[in-house]
């Protein structure tokens, strides 16, 4: 019991044994297990306990001798209970988790691929910054950093913007670590979740014309007339384990370009990405750009079944990595993955060379 705040000698040696009970079990397990919420059980106990003889209070080997196990045991049923369910739990938590025998090895080129398809550093800083440079809010130039700036935004998007505390300029930085004092800006930070979304939403909606689903562009880089195709591929994904069968949805976005018109050539996943950063070199009329997308237009009409067999192609790859990366993890199932046909076309833009 404790009097004018000092501990007698049996409450301590009842809190030595808890405390001795609750380090054993972090040592095995990692992890510190709380006494239980039960004041009057655990104070029913320590009166017993200050009722016992303090000549007998010794313990050996974490263990009380003087009977403690036959006066006390029931009322500390509920501690001891509670310390093997709380063991229990952390070693099947520890089972749905654990990811031992899983070899990384095996799964690198799925996480590789990965990384690609997400984009860089570079490629989130390049589409912050065209970003905010199409809102007419461009990112000022700092010496180790961009300040970004808030007062020409959309009073929608700002309004956005507030909810996520991004309510005032500060500096911002896409290479971790950043500068001092500068916020690093990651694939799934808010900023560029929210700034995505404006976009899409407008160009989807057709209110705005900051990202377009089709154009038509000049440039110096291309030789010949060249058709960018922006594919959502959508597909069906089974998994069925232990006689439980789920399917889910998996989506992705693909670009395909189209080089040429009479003998068209499709170009290979390592070149558009230079396609889709040209520069446009002069102004079109008009009538040449409605013209042009007409032409890409009725070209993708006749290119359909193209486009079935990449979802087609794109489903087999996705169900081999996940076959894979599911064996190195040892988990067994059956698996199957189907396009969702047919394939939807959300962006058509055509790049004309400058002799064009």
């Amino acid at each position: 019991m404790e009097t004018a705040g000092v501990i007698e000698p049996v409450d301590g040696l009842i809190l030595r044994v808890i405390v001795r009970k609750a380090e054993t079990i972090r040592k095995d397990f990692g992890v510190m297990v709380p006494v239980p919420q039960d004041n009057e059980r655990m104070n029913h106990a320590m009166i017993k306990a200050a009722l016992l003889k303090r000549s007998s209070a010794r313990n050996r080997d974490g263990q009380l001798d003087f009977g403690f196990e036959e006066v006390m045991g029931k009322d500390l049923e509920t501690l001891e209970t509670f310390w093997k369910d709380a063991l229990e739990k952390t070693k099947a938590n520890r089972t749905v988790f654990a990811q031992r025998r899983l070899r990384p090895e095996e799964v690198l080129p799925e996480w590789r691929r990965q990384l690609d398809l997400i984009g860089d550093e570079a490629s989130i800083a390049r589409f912050v910054q065209a970003a905010c440079q199409r809102l007419d809010s461009p990112l000022e130039p700092s010496r180790q950093a961009r300040r970004f700036i808030l007062r020409n935004m959309p009073p929608a998007l700002r309004e956005r913007l507030d909810l996520e505390e991004l309510d005032r300029e500060r500096m911002i930085g896409f290479h971790y670590p950043p500068a001092p004092k500068a916020h690093f800006i990651h694939r799934t930070h808010p900023l560029v979740a929210l700034l995505a979304d404006h976009l899409l939403e407008g160009a989807l909606q057709g209110t705005s014309n900051l990202a377009a689903r089709c154009a038509v562009t000049e440039t110096a880089e291309v030789s010949t007339v060249t058709t960018l195709f922006l594919l959502r591929l959508r597909h069906q994904l089974t998994a069925s384990r232990r006689g439980v069968t789920k399917t889910l949805m998996a989506e992705e976005t693909v670009p395909l370009a189209l080089e040429g018109r009479s003998n068209a050539r499709w170009i290979q996943d390592a070149h558009i990405s230079r396609l889709l950063e040209v520069k446009p070199s002069g102004n079109l009329h008009p009538a040449t750009v409605s013209a042009e997308i007409a032409k890409a237009i009725a070209l993708l009409k006749t290119h359909r079944q193209t486009l079935e067999d990449l979802a087609r192609q794109r489903a087999d790859t996705l169900l081999q990595d996940h076959r894979r990366v599911r064996e190195a993890a040892r988990d067994h199932g059956s698996y199957s993955v189907t396009p969702s046909l047919p394939v939807d076309v959300i962006g058509v833009y055509v790049l004309l060379p400058n002799s064009f």
